[in-house]
C-alpha cells in the first residue's frame, strides 16, 4: 500500500488498511478519464488521490480525502455544503451499486443534516454503509467527519435501479 503521510496515524484509518476484507479502490480504473472532471472527488473537491476502502462483500466503503482547494471554499471561508452533499451522493451510491441487480442505479432520496461545514485544507473521513437491499432498492447511510472524528454530515440515501436500466448490461457504457 502507498505511504499516505495525512492518515498514517488516523487508527480508523490503520484499521481499515490492515483489514483483510477491504480492498484500495484505484479512482483512476473506476472512473473514466472524460468523466474525472466532473466526478467531485476528483474534479471539483481536487481531493488528487482520495484513498477509498471497499468491502464489496458487507457493502461498505470507506473515503479518506483532503479538501485541498480554493475553488470550492463559499463566502463565509468554508466549504460549501453543496459540494459535501454531491461527494456524499457519488460516494453512498458508489457504495451500493453492487447490490443492485445489474450494479447501476440512481438517487432516488438523499437525505443530508449537517452539523457543521468542513474547513478548507482539512483531510476528512466519508464512511458509507449498506443498510438494506431489497431487489431493485438500496439504502445506504453515511457521514462526513473531521480527522479527529467532530461529524461534519451524516446522510442517508435510497438507491433505485430503474426497470430499464438491465439493458445498459448490453453495451459497455461505463
Amino acid at each position: 500500500m502507498k505511504n499516505y503521510p495525512t492518515f498514517k496515524d488516523n487508527d480508523y484509518f490503520i484499521q481499515c488498511a490492515n483489514d483483510k476484507d477491504f480492498t484500495v479502490m484505484d479512482v483512476d480504473k473506476i472512473v473514466p478519464e472524460a468523466h474525472r472532471f466532473n466526478q467531485v472527488s476528483r474534479g471539483l473537491l481536487n481531493l488528487n488521490e482520495p484513498i477509498i476502502m471497499t468491502n464489496r462483500k458487507s457493502g461498505k466503503l470507506v473515503m479518506f480525502g483532503k479538501a485541498d482547494s480554493d475553488d470550492i471554499v463559499g463566502l463565509d471561508g468554508k466549504i460549501h455544503n453543496g459540494i459535501l452533499l454531491t461527494l456524499l451522493d457519488e460516494s453512498l451510491c458508489f457504495c451500493g451499486f453492487d447490490k443492485l441487480p445489474n450494479k447501476r442505479g440512481v438517487t432516488a432520496n438523499l437525505k443530508v443534516d449537517f452539523a457543521k461545514k468542513l474547513q478548507p485544507n482539512n483531510a476528512f473521513i466519508l464512511d458509507a454503509q449498506v443498510t438494506e437491499a431489497r431487489g431493485r432498492k438500496v439504502t445506504i447511510n453515511g457521514k462526513i467527519e473531521s480527522l479527529n472524528g467532530d461529524p461534519i454530515a451524516t446522510a442517508s440515501c435510497l438507491l433505485v435501479e430503474p426497470k430499464w436500466f438491465k439493458y445498459f448490461s448490453w453495451i459497455d457504457l461505463f
